[in-house]
């Protein structure tokens, strides 16, 4: 067998020779708008290889096995797409379950979460903000002091009065916040 270098010669005669063969070939696999594309992929991978590509035995057969990969590349992405799709699918369905007014719990939960909002508004302005630093954004007591330019002991004072607050204006809503709480 002889190898041969690939040069951009070889694969415009290649295209001008065989390109209905070989859309005719892919259009086996595939749709015929399809089979264009991945034949036309194919070209435009051999003219970027152009130079260094190195085939040995005739190009055409190499081309052949090209669409064939490119083809089995096709269907593995089409699998994890539809993959893809179907996990989206269960997601949206298991979001809309969540939010179906005839759910239950998902009203209560939207219920409980609204008089948390609430409750939180309720509170004094750097009351609310220190209780937010510290449990939404997870922050310690010594960086809400230095962020507040206040002591320590007066950060844990507003959080002990708010979680206080909190409780008292969430007392009628449900076990789940309470036990948070």
């Amino acid at each position: 067998m002889d190898t041969k270098h690939l040069t951009e010669t070889d694969v415009h005669d290649l295209f001008i020779a065989h390109y209905a063969k070989l859309v005719h070939y892919a259009a086996k696999f595939v749709s015929q708008e399809q089979a264009k594309d991945l034949v036309q992929d194919v070209f435009l991978q051999l003219l970027k290889k152009c130079g260094t590509l190195t085939i040995a035995g005739k190009l055409e057969h190499y081309v052949y096995k090209a669409i064939k990969n490119k083809y089995l590349d096709y269907v593995k992405s089409q699998n994890v797409h539809g993959k893809y799709v179907d996990q989206i699918h269960r997601l949206n369905v298991d979001e809309l379950n969540y939010y179906d007014p005839s759910n239950h719990q998902s009203l209560l939960l939207n219920e409980d979460e609204a008089a948390l909002f609430k409750a939180l508004d309720s509170l004094p302005d750097k009351c609310r903000e220190i209780l937010i630093s510290k449990f939404i954004y997870g922050k310690k007591t010594i960086q809400i002091s230095e962020e507040f330019n206040i002591s320590p002991r007066t950060v844990e004072t507003h959080v002990y009065k708010g979680i206080k607050q909190l409780k008292l204006a969430l007392r009628n809503v449900s076990m789940l916040f309470n036990f948070l709480l």
